[in-house]
């Protein structure tokens, strides 16, 4: 390479970077809400005092109006919510595009985990008020073979799972099911105890 040529690519170089430079000096400067103006901050507190209101009153609603059955619907809502973010963690896009409806297994646990725990601690509950008026069909009935249905779920579960397994992803796929279990561990059950505490 001889000395001009050198000369034109250290320019172009050089060139190039000044103009990246340029594209990153473009940003947004950062405005803090001292130096924001002065109708900026009452829209961001009109915003929050609307929010806390409407949440102070629907959970007052359903303390107040829906009672036990509301409370216990609230408390299943934040548990799949929070079931839903905990397992997340350590999930590989990548791998999940090339495991088609193995996401799907993930909430199938979950409801067959809600189903028997529910289910077990709320037994004598369903027991006593047969729900009839409501359902229109005797739930009591149904609570005999509450355990065959419960093991039915959690096997059609599990023969799923191994119709899922692929090649060169079983350590994925049994590392996601183990994390799902102690999770419905974790969540599922000491929700229960939350909603048998209602009861």
């Amino acid at each position: 390479m001889s000395k001009s040529q050198r000369e034109r690519y250290d320019s172009s170089s050089a060139s190039s970077q000044s103009d990246g430079d340029a594209s990153q000096d473009e940003a947004p400067p950062v405005t803090l809400l001292v130096d924001a103006p002065p109708q900026s901050k009452w829209m961001g507190f009109i915003t929050r005092a609307s929010w806390s209101l409407v949440m102070i009153f629907s959970f007052l609603f359903i303390v107040v109006y829906l009672q036990q059955a509301g409370c216990a619907v609230l408390v299943f809502i934040i548990q799949a919510a929070m079931y839903g973010e905990l397992t997340q963690i350590g999930k590989k896009t990548h791998r999940e595009s090339e495991l088609p409806g193995f996401r799907l297994l993930y909430w199938w646990w979950f409801f067959v985990c809600s189903f028997v725990v529910y289910g077990s601690t709320l037994e004598q509950h369903f027991l006593m008020h047969t729900l009839r008026h409501r359902l229109g069909f005797k739930i009591s009935k149904h609570l005999h073979f509450y355990w065959l249905y419960a093991f039915s779920l959690y096997a059609l579960g599990l023969v799923l799972f191994v119709v899922s397994l692929k090649k060169r992803h079983y350590k994925y796929q049994f590392k996601r099911f183990a994390l799902c279990h102690v999770v419905l561990l974790l969540v599922v059950t000491q929700s229960a105890f939350i909603v048998v505490n209602m009861f």
